[in-house]
């Protein structure tokens, strides 16, 4: 079981993009496996307001690429000229989209991996 906590920064509305992504991937019926839901978040320091994270838990390596087609699927049919995904799995790896920048399903699992590797990386240097 794999825990991703995905959060999205920089845009007009970060937390309408949020719950769109949300949905797209919980209404997605190759995703029915994956556990998600939006859980409430810290909010940084200088920020007003309640921010949520998309929580997503992976039983199986099997759904990877699906959910990250269903993740870059999302984010070609946005407008938004600019936005942050971060994803966290106890590491923190983070893609900037800006305009055309649209990154393919094989870039977000790239980007999945870099947490959870980061993730390792942090471990071991305590």
């Amino acid at each position: 079981m794999r825990e991703f906590r995905l959060s999205i920064e920089d845009s007009d509305d970060d937390a309408a993009l949020l719950r769109d992504l949300y949905e797209a991937i919980r209404d997605d019926y190759e995703l029915t496996g994956v556990r998600t839901s939006l859980v409430p978040a810290s909010v940084p320091e200088g920020k007003m307001g309640a921010e949520e994270i998309l929580r997503l838990v992976l039983d199986h390596s099997s759904v990877d690429l699906a959910v990250c087609g269903v993740i870059s699927a999302w984010i070609a049919a946005r407008r938004a000229r600019r936005l942050k995904l971060i994803v966290r799995s106890d590491g923190t790896a983070e893609l900037e989209i800006n305009g055309d920048n649209k990154p393919a399903a094989d870039e977000i699992v790239r980007l999945m991996r870099a947490a959870q590797e980061n993730s390792r990386d942090e471990t071991a240097g305590q």
